[in-house]
């Protein structure tokens, strides 16, 4: 193709609508719920990439998610598997994995720490939280509806954190309040739901950052990542990440980590050579009549 126009179509079924009619030969952002009907079309076809991962951020400066024995019960009792399914109504459409770094990044992903994950363990998170003191302190999860996988994988941890005695609240926010509040009121939350797109190097990973939401509060952290990057070989420097990512397991929980997922793109038939990194890449795209 000569020509690449790009439409922003902010309205879910306007930019389905104008995929099935031949008005666009492409489409982002296709919702889950709506594979089945993209993908029985004989016009048009789906493609599903590996995107982001899923996870739920601790506030580590102020409030009650600052005690790490809060943060590990936490992690203790929630049942990843669950969370992934209400957030993506399709195995397909996911994956559970430990990893801080994607399964797909080869050189770096690691499965260091990954007894700690996906634990599920009710009965074990209640007595840490009664060994704890525990004693029904209000616990607020940040979530919007901005983003369906954010608020229905929100709604399940929301339930599964009353089920184990935490007294939850669910605060929905527009996208852009959610961040502000992160970013800027600190005292205003004590948990989110998020995602972190791919990336291809551990120093790069948003959950480890020593800004980002008020910052993973642990100097040996940022100590870690430095001897990573200026390390005198990748054998090395993988040996340093997997050490910090059992540490980040083990002593620190900065994020309950619950797994990977693919976006879902639908286009027309008659496009060609269309191919996808975490995104669609349109060189050597061709249209037929």
């Amino acid at each position: 193709v000569d020509d690449i126009y790009l439409y922003l179509v902010p309205d879910t079924s306007t930019r389905i609508a104008g995929l099935q009619t031949g008005e666009y030969h492409f489409a982002y952002g296709i919702p889950y719920d709506n594979f089945d009907m993209i993908d029985s079309d004989p016009n048009l076809d789906t493609i599903m990439t590996p995107s982001a991962n899923i996870f739920l951020g601790f506030n580590k400066v102020e409030g009650i998610s600052t005690n790490f024995d809060l943060r590990s019960a936490i992690n203790t009792g929630l049942d990843a598997e669950a969370v992934m399914m209400a957030a993506f109504p399709n195995p397909d459409f996911f994956w559970l994995d430990s990893g801080y770094m994607d399964i797909g990044i080869k050189n770096w992903a690691s499965q260091a720490g990954s007894e700690y994950y996906n634990r599920n363990d009710p009965e074990k998170a209640k007595q840490m939280l009664a060994d704890m003191g525990y004693n029904g302190e209000e616990f607020r999860i940040m979530v919007t509806r901005d983003y369906d996988h954010h608020y229905n994988a929100g709604v399940v941890i929301h339930e599964q954190l009353r089920q184990l005695g935490i007294n939850a609240t669910l605060e929905v926010y527009d996208w852009p309040t959610l961040l502000d509040k992160r970013e800027n009121d600190l005292s205003a939350w004590d948990a989110f739901i998020t995602t972190s797109s791919i990336v291809s190097t551990p120093p790069q990973l948003i959950a480890l950052s020593p800004t980002w939401a008020g910052g993973v509060n642990d100097e040996s952290v940022g100590e870690a990542i430095r001897a990573i990057e200026t390390a005198s070989s990748l054998e090395e420097a993988q040996a340093l990440w997997d050490d910090l990512q059992l540490y980040a397991w083990e002593e620190l929980i900065p994020i309950v980590q619950f797994g990977g997922y693919n976006d879902l793109f639908g286009y027309s038939h008659n496009v060609q050579g269309l191919t996808t990194m975490t995104g669609p890449v349109f060189w050597n795209v061709s249209v037929s009549e």
